[in-house]
């Protein structure tokens, strides 16, 4: 007969279990940037560089500049995924506080891009 084994800790650890929702919720908003990647035939017949030069009073861009900012957008939440795997990698306090850092950076410049659109 096997001797009994007790468990005291579950499978997951509370700090596990944040990292999965937090690259979770990274994923989600990289896969929504992804879909602004490409625009529609209406999107680019209504927003056609041509016709938003000319309207650019009224403001709105074109769909290829719109393009554009969702590809930064994608780069720097894909960026910010991998900064969120080291710190949940990295072994020295001094080492997640700078990655920590660092992540902080890319947020705050992403939050720049959007509000500079608006």
């Amino acid at each position: 007969m096997l001797p009994q084994v007790e468990v005291r800790k579950g499978k997951f650890s509370e700090r596990d279990y944040r990292l999965a929702q937090e690259l979770n919720q990274q994923e989600q908003a990289i896969e929504r940037e992804r879909r602004n990647l490409k625009s529609t035939e209406t999107d680019r017949a209504l927003n056609d560089a041509q016709v938003s030069r000319t309207l650019s009073i009224f403001g709105g861009n074109s769909a290829a500049f719109r393009q554009r900012v969702a590809s930064e957008r994608v780069e720097l939440l894909e960026a910010e995924k991998d900064l969120i795997e080291q710190i949940a990698i990295a072994q020295q306090p001094e080492e997640k506080k700078a990655l920590q850092r660092q992540l902080d950076e890319l947020r705050a410049m992403r939050r720049q891009l959007d509000q500079s659109l608006r």
